[in-house]
């Protein structure tokens, strides 16, 4: 062996002596305490330094949530448009329209207009017109016509056909009637007996039916002599 491998093999050494030096004291530093140290020099109690593991409170108070500075918009959904349905009777294979059966025709409009007008113009009741003293529905039926023809104002004409010792009740079953309708008491006019003001005399029709005689009718019918064509002249 050289010189400088003896030299290599010394500083070898003596590292390893200063590393295993370093790790006793290392080892030392890290035991317990001596007694010394835990009195102090003064023999007094030392005061343990705090644990540096300890959680350190928090040096802020923890930031609330900011409130929204504007409020939420509601969402609001709009129904579906639908389109607009066009009233189609199912029965227009052409193109007619056919009205229902209970809408109002112009003929029965006519029709009504002539009941009301014939009703008012006869104004009559009779026994067919009432159960027992009460009107039944055919009773009904006549005065409403009566009333459609009667204007505003005018009086209300009734009479009654009626055996007189029921008229009093029937009477009275009228008069309720009409004033339920909304007729004053002033305008309600009930007659017993016929309407002579809807009767004709027969007199200004005989004379087409009979011959005269004076004052009176032979009986003989007024187109018995019926005049013959003159002859033919050639």
């Amino acid at each position: 062996m050289n010189k400088n491998s003896k030299h290599s093999a010394v500083k070898l050494i003596a590292g390893l002596v200063a590393a295993a030096l370093i790790s006793g004291c290392a080892h030392h530093n890290n035991a317990e305490p001596t007694t010394a140290e835990v009195m102090g020099t003064d023999n007094t109690p030392a005061t343990p330094a705090p644990e540096s593991t300890a959680m350190a409170m928090p040096t802020t108070e923890p930031t609330a949530m900011a409130a929204p500075t504007t409020a939420p918009v509601a969402v609001t959904t709009q129904p579906p448009v639908v389109p607009a349905q066009t009233d189609v009777p199912e029965n227009e294979p052409h193109g007619e329209r056919y009205d229902a059966e209970d809408a109002a025709r112009s003929t029965g409009l006519f029709a009504q207009s002539q009941a009301a007008s014939a009703a008012k113009s006869d104004a009559m009741l009779y026994d067919r017109s009432f159960d027992g003293s009460t009107l039944n529905s055919l009773g009904q039926v006549k005065l409403d016509l009566i009333l459609k023809a009667t204007a505003g104002g005018q009086p209300v004409a009734v009479y009654l056909v009626v055996p007189h010792d029921s008229l009093a009740d029937r009477q009275a079953s009228v008069t309720a009637y009409l004033k339920n309708a909304g007729v004053p008491d002033d305008l309600i006019k009930i007659t017993e007996g016929p309407n002579t003001h809807n009767a004709t005399p027969t007199a200004n029709t005989l004379t087409s039916i009979y011959k005269a005689d004076g004052t009176s009718f032979t009986g003989e019918a007024a187109d018995s002599e019926v005049p013959t064509a003159a002859p033919a002249t050639k």
